[in-house]
C-alpha cells in the first residue's frame, strides 16, 4: 500500500467535500421549508388553502426530522446541523407539551362544577358502553355531540344519574345531548337561517348550583371544515367559510353578550378547529381555556377512524372554556377506544 504524498492529501479531500455538498443540499431542503412555514403561519396564520391544511398539522409536520438526525453527525454537514437546531427551538416554542398541570386548589367557599364533552361518533355501534360509562356519573354536567339518545333513552341507570336533561326533538339540537345532576332555571337553542345553519348547533341551560350561585352551560358543535364527496374534487376538501361564519353568529348572538353581562359562562363542544386556526382565537377571545390553563400532556382530542381502536389522538378540537366568573382547576383527556373518533374531556370548575 502507497502512502500518500503532502499534496495528493487535500485533492482527494476536496472530492469527498465535494461530493458531501449536493447531499447536504437535498438533506436541507425538508427542514428548510418547514422553518420557513412555521415562521410564516405564525406571522401570519392561514384560514383556507394548503397551508391552512400545512397549518392545522404543522407539529406532525417535525416528526420526519427524525430520519435527518444520524445524517447531521456526519463530516461535512455543518448546515443540516443548524437547520435541526432551529427546527427543535421553533417547536419547542410553538409546540412542546406542559407535563406539569397547574395546580388550582378549590377554594373553601366555592362549588365545585364538573363539566364533560364528548363527540360520541355517529356511527357508533357501543351505545350499551356509552350508557354505562355515563350511569358511573363521570361529571356533574355531560355534552355529548352526535348522539343518539333513543339508543338509551329509558335507561334508568342514566336517569337516574342524571335527572336533568336536554335531548332532541324539542330541547336541544339534533346529535346533541346535555344532562346535568343540577336543576335547570331556564335552555334554550340557537336557531337562525338555513343558510348558516344547516341544523341548530348550540344549546345552553342555567343551571341552579344551589347557594343562590348558577351558571350558564353551553353546548356547540359548529360544522366540520372537512367535506367528502362529488362536491369536492379531491378526496378530502377543506372548506372552513362555514365553520368560521357560525363560529362568528355563536359568538356575536350569544356568547359575547353573555361575556358582556358579566354571567359566568362554561362553554363546551367539538368545535371542529384546532388552537392553530384564526377561528379559535376568534371562538377563545375573553375566555379561559381550561387545558392552557391547567392541562398537561399533549392535550389531542381527535384521530381518523382508522385509529378508533387506538389510545391515541392527532388534533385538539374539543375544547372548555370558561369565563372570568369560573376558574379551571382541572382537566382531563380520556383517549380509551369507545367506538368514537374522539377523546373524553372532563374539566373541573370553581364557581364562587
Amino acid at each position: 500500500m502507497r502512502a500518500l504524498t503532502s499534496y495528493e492529501r487535500p485533492v482527494l479531500a476536496s472530492v469527498g467535500t465535494g461530493r458531501r455538498r449536493p447531499a447536504m443540499g437535498v438533506l436541507l431542503v425538508y427542514p428548510v421549508l418547514l422553518i420557513v412555514l412555521s415562521v410564516f403561519t405564525m406571522v401570519v396564520p392561514q384560514r383556507e388553502g394548503l397551508l391552512a391544511v400545512a397549518q392545522i398539522f404543522e407539529p406532525h409536520l417535525f416528526l420526519p426530522l427524525l430520519v435527518l438526525i444520524p445524517f447531521a453527525f456526519m463530516r461535512g454537514m455543518p448546515g443540516l446541523r443548524v437547520a435541526l437546531l432551529l427546527c427543535l427551538v421553533l417547536f419547542g416554542a410553538r409546540f412542546m407539551p406542559n407535563f406539569l398541570a397547574a395546580t388550582h386548589p378549590l377554594a373553601p367557599d366555592a362549588t365545585s362544577v364538573s363539566v364533560l364533552t364528548w363527540n360520541v361518533y355517529a356511527g357508533n355501534d357501543r351505545y350499551a358502553d356509552v350508557a354505562g360509562m355515563l350511569a358511573e356519573r363521570p361529571a356533574d354536567v355531560v355534552l355529548l355531540q352526535e348522539a343518539d339518545y333513543k339508543r338509551f333513552e329509558g335507561n334508568d341507570a342514566v336517569s337516574s344519574a342524571y335527572p336533568y336533561r336536554l335531548t332532541e326533538p324539542d330541547d336541544a339540537p339534533p346529535g346533541m345531548v346535555l344532562l346535568s345532576v343540577y336543576p335547570f332555571l331556564s335552555h334554550g337553542i340557537l336557531d337562525g337561517e338555513r343558510d348558516l345553519w344547516d341544523i341548530p348547533r348550540l344549546l345552553w341551560a342555567r343551571l341552579d348550583l344551589g347557594d343562590g350561585r348558577t351558571v350558564t352551560v353551553v353546548g356547540a358543535h359548529p360544522i366540520s371544515a372537512y367535506s367528502v364527496g362529488s362536491a369536492c374534487s379531491l378526496p378530502v376538501c377543506y372548506e372552513p367559510a362555514w365553520r368560521d361564519e357560525q363560529i362568528t353568529a355563536m359568538r356575536d348572538s350569544y356568547i359575547s353578550p353573555m361575556l358582556a353581562s358579566g354571567d359566568p359562562i362554561i362553554l363546551a363542544g367539538d368545535f371542529n378547529v384546532t388552537e392553530r386556526e384564526p377561528a379559535y382565537t376568534d371562538l377563545a377571545r375573553g375566555l379561559t381555556d381550561a387545558w392552557r390553563a391547567v392541562g398537561s400532556g399533549v392535550g389531542t382530542t381527535w384521530r381518523p377512524t382508522f385509529m378508533m381502536n387506538q389510545h391515541l389522538s392527532l388534533l385538539r378540537i374539543d375544547y372548555l372554556f370558561s369565563s372570568p366568573q369560573i376558574t379551571p382547576v382541572g382537566i382531563t383527556v380520556d383517549c380509551t377506544p369507545r367506538a368514537s373518533d374522539h377523546c373524553i374531556v372532563i374539566g373541573r370548575f370553581e364557581a364562587r
